[in-house]
């Protein structure tokens, strides 16, 4: 059955958000960077050591109004889980940074064709490693975390009758347990508003414009020279949103390679079976996945051009390898076999 994924997290949302998946050394931010921190970077920074702020300017203690903020806050479509007889629900969380966040992984492109891009995983390794605090950087540096930063009550506008006032709680912005929070949100074409106060920023808003919930379902199998041709429920406005959809087959035995994809709302998309294949021949792990998004991203302005509002529908499902057979422990497995490290039965 389908399985759903939260918000994106992980959106922060990848080349899935439209944040530049680039050249030859990049590192994408995902459809799964769901996060709330914003778009994960791969940049450089001044020193190894951890303690070192790569952002110069967003080093903790500086004059909060001084510093440019990141992050996103998310409204997102979560459907019906059959397996577990949970309710289709809106789900909205919200975080803030003062500085971007760095991907604790590095990919190179090897391929792109069909708005698609093929990622291999680029080994580096920081010397003295970068500890908790830190993630080590396509160059061999250390890159800081970011630390959250309240923005004061962050109001959200169109979703519902009410306005949903949100004040972070364990530095995430939430609806109260109290508040009313419809399924879905919004109709499709209407706008969204955020409006934060700013606490000891700016205050600043953003707007972006609602989708239409997303279909996505199916039994997809990967073969080898074979494209993978994907469809969902085609919106009532093809303008409004774009497509992110990621196949990944080799998450739980540590990444071999993935694909990502940024196209138009068009109702179908075929992976090309060049990127497939090699896919394959890089490896799979236990319980290979393929998700699709549906989303719409407003950013806002000024120290705050790096926040954004997303309204995103995503569903993920598993894809079948023949003569791959996932597994949680040993009775998953055949008479003989028995689950490995990478959740698959040998």
């Amino acid at each position: 059955m389908p399985r759903t994924i939260a918000t994106i997290l992980g959106f922060a949302l990848a080349c899935s958000i439209g944040a530049g998946c680039g050249d030859d050394e990049t590192t994408p931010p995902t459809g799964d960077n769901g996060g709330t921190g914003g778009a994960p970077v791969a940049g450089k920074a001044g020193s190894n050591a951890a303690g070192s702020n790569a952002a110069g300017a967003n080093a903790a203690g500086s004059g909060a109004d001084d510093l440019d903020l990141y992050g996103s806050f998310n409204v997102s479509f979560v459907p019906a889980d059959p397996d577990t007889m949970s309710a289709a629900r809106t789900s909205i969380i919200g975080k803030v940074n003062d500085g971007p966040t760095p991907s604790p992984e590095v990919w190179t492109v090897e391929n792109e064709a069909n708005g698609c891009k093929l990622y291999l995983p680029k080994r580096v390794l920081c010397q003295p490693a970068c500890g908790s605090e830190a993630a080590c950087g396509g160059d061999g540096m250390c890159i800081p975390y970011p630390k959250a930063t309240g923005v004061g009550t962050a109001t959200l506008t169109g979703v519902g009758a009410t306005p949903i006032a949100m004040d972070p709680i364990a530095d995430n912005y939430q609806p109260k347990s109290s508040s009313s929070v419809p399924y879905p949100p919004c109709s499709e074409g209407d706008t969204l508003k955020l409006a934060a106060a700013g606490g000891g920023h700016a205050a600043f808003e953003i707007s972006a414009k609602c989708i239409a919930p997303l279909t996505f379902g199916g039994q997809y199998t990967l073969q080898k020279d074979q494209a993978l041709k994907l469809t969902w429920s085609a919106p009532g406005r093809a303008d409004l949103a774009t497509i992110a959809v990621k196949l990944d087959i080799s998450h739980h035995g540590g990444s071999t390679g993935k694909v990502e994809c940024e196209v138009a709302d068009t109702g179908s998309l075929e992976v090309p079976a060049a990127f497939i294949s090699r896919l394959l021949e890089l490896g799979a792990a236990g319980f290979p996945t393929v998700s699709v998004t549906r989303k719409v991203i407003g950013a806002g302005s000024g120290k705050a051009k790096n926040v954004t509002l997303t309204v995103a529908a995503p569903i993920e499902l598993p894809v079948m390898i023949p003569g791959l057979v996932s597994c949680s422990e040993d009775t998953d497995c055949p008479s003989g076999q028995t689950c490995q490290t990478n959740r698959l039965c040998k």
